[in-house]
């Protein structure tokens, strides 16, 4: 027993050093960003993008393609009803769409509250992308435009912001690529699947505190303001898709915002796909997804590489 408690004695310390070396590595790389570079591009994880240097949700992944000069940027804006979700899932994505020969990332945002709205949520988006900016200057590499999308809420934030914001950042926003996402917020449809959370979100996403049908009328501007629909006369070109059988996003909000843009001579894409729900899973609809995937392609083609 003395023996094992003399080896455990001398062992100790070394664990606690390996515990400690563990701690910094996963803390360093949180800070300063995971690198990894293969023959075709460079990766980095963790970039913080905002001046706000206490905010841990400020952080961003990149794909850099190798190769310098003119080169277009896809940046992905994660869903999860404003309140959840990660840039994490779109790992795969960066890497795959950065062979198309542009710079691909995705950004983290903070959630939506009493204290956090999508309009600063825009600002966040700003500063990522002038971030991004920066970091492709540094390799010697010029973003000429940008191609915004998501699921969901991601695809919110992306329409949002690119018809309301298209020059806010020092890369223009050329197209998006948006998928199953909310374009109205006055659309009551959303009160009924989020019954009493209806109002706690959409206050907090709209910037309005709003608990009933008369706060709701007094919220409406608010609400207008953080809606797409509403800026279809400066939005950019669009490619939608949506599940008929959505139950939380209204298909209609998709078929309107397209007339929308129709009407204003905003080029429009627009996928309904007849067998799936949110998340646009259904089985049958595989032809679909191919098209609009092949109809991004043809964006990133057409509006990032001229």
């Amino acid at each position: 027993m003395k023996r094992i408690l003399s080896k455990l004695k001398k062992t100790i310390p070394y664990c606690i050093l390996g515990v400690i070396v563990i701690f910094l590595t996963i803390t360093l790389i949180n800070i300063y960003g995971f690198k990894k570079r293969t023959d075709d591009y460079l990766y980095i994880k963790n970039i913080p993008y905002s001046s706000h240097i206490y905010s841990k949700r400020n952080k961003m992944d990149i794909c850099i393609p190798n190769g310098t000069g003119n080169m277009g940027l896809v940046l992905y804006i994660h869903g999860g009803a404003w309140v959840a979700g990660s840039k994490d899932a779109y790992e795969n994505e960066l890497k795959s769409i950065s062979q198309q020969g542009c710079i691909t990332a995705s950004m983290n945002y903070h959630y939506v509250s009493n204290k956090h709205n999508v309009f600063d949520i825009e600002d966040e988006i700003t500063e990522c992308l002038n971030k991004i900016y920066e970091i492709a200057k540094k390799h010697n590499i010029n973003i000429t435009g940008a191609i915004l999308s998501g699921g969901s809420a991601g695809a919110h934030l992306s329409m949002l912001y690119a018809y309301s914001k298209t020059n806010e950042s020092k890369i223009p926003i050329k197209a998006v690529y948006a998928l199953y996402g909310p374009t109205d917020l006055t659309n009551k449809f959303y009160e009924s699947p989020l019954s009493d959370k209806y109002y706690d979100l959409f206050s907090w996403v709209c910037g309005k505190k709003f608990t009933n049908e008369t706060e709701y009328l007094d919220a409406y501007d608010n609400l207008q303001k953080a809606s797409p629909i509403f800026y279809a006369s400066s939005a950019v070109p669009t490619i939608l898709v949506f599940g008929s059988n959505d139950i939380v996003i209204d298909r209609m909000d998709n078929i309107n915002l397209a007339n929308e843009l129709i009407n204003n001579s905003i080029p429009v894409t627009s996928f309904e796909m007849p067998n799936s729900g949110h998340g646009l899973t259904g089985e049958g609809d595989e032809k679909l997804a191919n098209e609009h995937y092949n109809a991004f392609i043809n964006y990133i083609d057409n509006y990032l590489k001229k």
